[in-house]
Formats: structure tokens, sequence, C-alpha cells
């Protein structure tokens, strides 16, 4: 393995200088949002602003200091200090994010939070999937995290949570920045925005700029994103909003490695998957109009577009590397009255609706063909949906807040096989519910205690429903038939919740916060081996509690601390009471965040996972693993310099990983290695000075 030992020691030296730097005022330190956060802290993710001691719910805000002071190169490693959530690379090279909450795993492959860009969806038509590396966290003004089923909101795709990514849409004008960076394996970013505007007329755009080589053979990328906002005052009642965001990767995949190659070439990249690539390009226009239709009422309506264009080159190990190309387009459109009362026991109610289309178009082709590129499968599909949500919130009495909702979604789905037009329409419809009710109590102004239940589903993406790639298995003849994975009779995944926790503030330094869960789900969706396809095979029970912590040391000093314990079991069928692979039981984590000056922040952050498996039958377990990452920042008027050190202690043993067959039918284990230690350093230029 080559070592740069000199461009290694002169980074490590430039943080330590920034480390012992006396420079600049040692006057106030006040951590920024430093716990306790006010529970008077607007939520955005509600689809109208809460205060966050009104709501039932396990949630945790990420402000704009802390994303800073953690000098995060990617989005998902702003989650890492989420209790609750688990999140890991499936590239080693900070480009193949995964974040997955309270057992719910699928490997990224699709996503059981929904996930926001200032309120407007981002995950895709054809697997409900989410892709973290859309916006760079210079880019993120704060993130917004409510764990447990929010499905009487959001419908599908809500079981486990919602993640809101705020932009800085809502900055105060005449703000501009610049941030540039590099780091290891010549991993290049650089990013740039600017605000401005009067009260009447405001708006805003960024752009970003990433190319890596990689850490591991095979696993470069190039990324280009950019995102504006315009708001506008149409008269006193009326107010416009629109976004738009545009991205485009080039991303090679350099998949999992088996065990002999993982000990030996941590760097390298597997014969199957050395083709693998994905280039992809993104539109996602959004549109919202907001007006007061009374004086204690409001309307709003919105329009969001989602248009993508996929170009990739996939192995499903081992029947083989396919060619794919797909188009999707999608508009959804959502109207909502929201009225509150002005009584002595104000309460609001929020009733909407919501309807979607999109269509999907996928193409295969067997590059490896005598003849040149030949397709080898087509499937065009058409998804329409309706929905109608009510939610109010009570106030009963003082110190009292009780939290009811209800939502029916309906959703209708059609394939038809351009190669194949005699098989006629392939149509699937599902119908759910989804009612939740909770209630909180503050105490005297120190924290609250709040429970909830609720109902929530995961519709069966388009892929698991109707995805036309041919497997080849062998016939029993010597010869081999095709086959698809996807099963057009799923049903969708269906939960039952319920959540008891609490957010307490001790004096005024320090603050916990817990919540206990359940969860049951059933019809859960996973592969039949003995069929080799999906099918609605496994229940299964997750339970288990989210804690965090924090303490202001004094006035230049706060630890925060995290613990989630994680049971997520097979309930039935021979994996029964088994930990779901994937999941890990524990994951501890603790940051120690220090401030030696006004103008100096420096952060330890740590995280230990343990008790996971590779497979259902918990006979391949991944070894404990703990990483440790160091940030630093310092100021310098407009100007901050920051650097990091990632896997400061090199930590060898591999996050993630699934089981698999070989050629010859036997189990197959592959692992997913993290990269050995990173250096990344670059600086911040605002022309406002720092804004935390």
């Amino acid at each position: 393995m080559i070592r740069t030992r000199s461009v290694r020691s002169g980074l490590l030296a430039l943080l330590l200088s920034v480390l012992s730097s006396s420079a600049g005022a040692a006057g106030e330190a006040a951590i920024e949002d430093a716990i306790p956060l006010p529970d008077t802290i607007l939520v955005l993710s509600t689809k109208i602003p809460f205060q966050l001691r009104d709501l039932a719910a396990s949630a945790t805000i990420v402000p704009s200091g802390r994303i800073r002071a953690g000098a995060a190169s990617e989005t998902r490693e702003i989650l890492d200090a989420v209790a609750g959530l688990h999140t890991f690379d499936l590239s080693a090279a900070g480009s193949g994010g995964v974040v997955e909450s309270r057992g719910f795993t699928s490997f990224g492959e699709t996503s059981y939070l929904q996930v926001l860009v200032d309120g407007f969806p981002l995950a895709d038509l054809e697997n409900d999937a989410v892709d973290w590396s859309l916006l760079a966290p210079s880019q993120i003004r704060r993130v917004e995290v409510l764990r447990g089923p929010v499905a009487y909101l959001y419908g599908n795709a809500a079981m486990a949570g919602v993640v809101n990514l705020i932009t800085w849409d809502r900055s105060r004008p005449g703000r501009i920045w610049f941030q540039g960076g590099g780091g290891s394996d010549r991993d290049l970013r650089a990013s740039a925005g600017w605000s401005g505007g009067s009260a009447g007329l405001a708006g805003g755009a960024s752009g970003f700029r990433r190319t890596s080589d990689g850490y591991r053979d095979h696993s470069g990328v190039s990324r280009t994103g950019a995102t504006g906002n315009l708001r506008a005052a149409l008269s006193r009642r009326w107010n416009l909003r629109a976004r738009l965001l545009l991205h485009h990767v080039r991303r090679e995949i350099p998949g999992p490695l088996p065990d002999s190659l993982l000990r030996t070439e941590p760097r390298a990249s597997w014969e199957p998957f050395a083709r693998d690539d994905r280039n992809a390009d993104l539109l996602l226009p959004s549109i919202e109009l907001q007006g007061r239709i009374g004086p204690a009422s409001e309307l709003t309506a919105r329009i969001h577009g989602d248009f993508r264009e996929v170009e990739a080159v996939e192995t499903v190990y081992p029947t083989g590397t396919l060619d794919r190309e797909s188009r999707s387009r999608s508009v959804r459109a959502e109207a909502r009255f929201h009225w509150r009362s002005g009584t002595t026991r104000p309460f609001d109610l929020l009733i909407g609706t919501e309807g979607g289309w999109g269509d999907l178009e996928s193409r295969y082709f067997d590059g490896a063909a005598p003849t040149g590129a030949a397709r080898v499968g087509a499937g065009d599909v058409e998804r329409v949906s309706g929905s109608v949500f009510a939610w109010t919130q009570i106030r009963p009495a003082a110190l009292w807040s009780v939290n009811a909702g209800i939502r029916w979604d309906g959703i209708r789905a059609e394939l038809e096989r351009p190669d194949d037009p005699e098989q006629g329409t392939t149509t699937q419809e599902l119908a759910a519910l989804s009612p939740a009710i909770g209630i909180s109590r503050e105490i005297a102004g120190e924290g609250l205690v709040f429970a909830s239940a609720a109902g929530s589903f995961k519709a069966p993406t388009l892929e698991q429903l109707f995805d036309q790639r041919p497997y080849f298995v062998p016939d029993g003849e010597g010869g081999v038939v095709p086959v698809t994975l996807s099963s057009p009779a799923l049903d969708p995944q269906r939960g039952f919740h319920l959540d008891l926790g609490g957010r307490h503030r001790i004096g005024s330094r320090a603050r916990l916060g817990g919540t206990i869960y359940y969860a049951k789900s059933t019809d859960e969706i996973g592969f039949d081996l003995a069929r080799f396809r999906y099918d609605n095979i496994e229940e299964s029970t997750h339970f288990g509690f989210e804690g965090n912590g924090s303490i202001l040391l004094d006035d230049r000093a706060e630890t925060r601390l995290r613990y989630t314990y994680t049971r997520a079991r097979f309930d039935g069928g021979p994996f029964d009471g088994n930990q779901i692979n994937s999941v890990p039981k524990h994951r501890i984590g603790g940051d120690l965040e220090v401030r030696p000056t006004r103008d100096l922040i420096a952060t330890v952050s740590l995280t230990h996972v343990r008790e996971q498996w590779l497979d259902e039958e918990n006979r391949f377990e991944l070894r404990p693993t703990t990483f440790v990452d160091l940030t630093a920042q310092r100021r310098f008027g407009p100007v901050t310099l920051f650097g990091a050190v990632r896997n400061l202690f090199e930590e060898d043993r591999p996050p993630a990983g699934y089981l698999t067959i070989d050629e010859m039918g036997a189990d197959l284990p592959l692992y997913y290695p993290p990269a050995d230690r990173r250096f990344e350093v670059g600086l911040r230029v605002e022309g406002d000075g720092f804004s935390g």
C-alpha cells in the first residue's frame, strides 16, 4: 500500500498548528446551539411549523454550528451524530452513503426514511432510494430528524422517520460564501453560494463540484450540482416559493470484496464488479404558493417534479453484468389547508390531499453479446397515486398537548413489455391507511415526556414489482433460462409502532433525551431463495432504545453522548428470533467539542458498532468497529480554515457486507472495506463574516 508520508505529515502539522493557535480574543466562547436546545424551536418537517415541545416524537435538530464544526465531507456524515440512525459508506470513497433507522434496512437499495430538501421529496421513482450526495454539506443550513413512523403525513416510505435537509434559502440577505478543500486520494471539493434581495423579493443560489480518485481501485467519482431558490411576496397575504435542484454524477462502483482480497488488497476491486459504474442526470423543480385566506387560516399549494436519466453497468453476482439505461419522469401535486384557533386552549387542524403521476422506462443490454450490445430486457411502467390526510394538534390543558392524524393512500401501477406486447398489461393496486396519535406533557419548562402509537406502510418499489432484468439460471438440462426477480403480486409492508420517550434539562448545562420504541412489521418484503424472487415472506419485530445527552463542561467545552440499542429480529420461519442481517445491535458514539478561543473549534468524535451479522442465520458476524475522527477550524475574520482526520486509528474492520453464493452454490460472504486514515483541509470565506 503506497503511503504519501510527506503529504500526511504536512496536513497533520497544519491541524496541530490550528489546534495550538491562540490568536484572537479569548472572550466569551459559548457554543452556538449548544444543548439545551430550546423546545420552542420551530420544526418544519411537520408540513406546518410546530414547536419542538408540541411534538410527541423522538426528534433531533442538527444546527448550522454543528454542521460547520464537524467539517463533514458528505451529507451522510452529518447524520453520524444522530442517535437511532445507522450510517455507513459502501464505496469507502465517500460516494456510496447509506442511512438506515430502527433496523429497517435495505442497504441503500430503497429507503424507509422520507428524505426531504426544504420540504420537497428527494427519493427516486423507481426504488424510493436516496442519493445522500446530491447536496454538499456546505449547502445545508440545518437538518431535522423525526424518528419513528410519519406515514400519517407522508405516506409511503416514512416507516422509520423523516429527514429534512434545509438549505440556506432562508438565510439573511446579502450572504456570499465560498468553500474549497481537498484531501486524500486526490479528493477535491469546491462550493459557493449567494443570497440576496428584500422583504418582497429574495433568492439565492449555490453549487458544488467534487472529484475524487477514490480510496479503492475503480471508485472514482465526479459530481456537479446546483440549487436555486426564489421567494416573492405577491401581496400582503400571498407568497410564492420556487426551488430548482440540478445534479450530474459520473461514479465508478467498486463493489464488495471476498475475505481473501479484504485481508490482502483492501484497495482492490474484485473482478466481477470491475466494470460497474453509474452516470446520472437529475432535474428537480418545485414551486409553492402559500397565502392567508382568513384571520386564522392559510392555504398551501405545491407542485414538485422529478426528472432523471441513468446509464449504468450493473453486476449481480453470480448471474453476470448488464448495461442499463433508464428514464423516469414524475410530478406530485399537493394542496393543504391549515386552521389555527385563537382561543385560550388553541388547537391546529391540517387537512390536505396529494396526487402523483410518474413513468419509468428501463432497458437492459448485454454488452458482451457476439453481435455487440443486444437488448435483453425492457419495461415501461406508469404509476398514479392519490391520498388524503388530516392532522390536529390540541392543547387540552396547560402543559399538555395531543396530536392525532390519519392518512389514506391509493397507488396503481401498470407494466407494459415493449419486447413482448402479447403479454398485455400487468397491473398492481394497493391501498393503505396510516393512523397516529400522540400525547406529550411539559415538565415545568425543563423538558417533556411523550407517548405515541401509529401505523405505517412501505409500498413495494417499481423495481421489486416490475423489473425486467433477466437473470440466467440453470434449467436442469445443462442450459440456462432467463427469469426475473420482480413479482407484481407483492403486497405493501405494514407496520404498527409504539414510542415512549422524553427530553429533560438538568440545570443550565446538561440535557438528556431518550426513546423506547416497539414496531411490528407484517408482509415484509424479502427475497425468497426457494422461488428466486421477491415475496412477502417475513414478519419482524423491532424494539430498542435511542438515547442522547449533552453537557456543557464550561463556556468553552461541550461533550455529547449517544447510544442506540436496536433489536430487529425475524418472527417465524427458519430464522425465527435471529437479528436481521446488517443491523447492528449496539451503536455508541460521542463528541468532545472545545473552543479554546472565540474563533477556534476542535472536535473529537467516536463511533463504535457491534453485534452485526451478514446473514439471516447469524453465522457470519462482523467484528466490532470503532472509528475516531478529529476536526478543527480556525476563524480569521471572514475566512475560516478547517481540517479533518478521518479514521484516525486506521480501523480496518469492515462496517458492512452481505452473504451471497458463488458459482458452485456455496456460501460467499462479501465485505465493504472502510478507507484508511484520511486527511482533509480547506477554507471557507463568507462575505458577511462567520455564521455558525
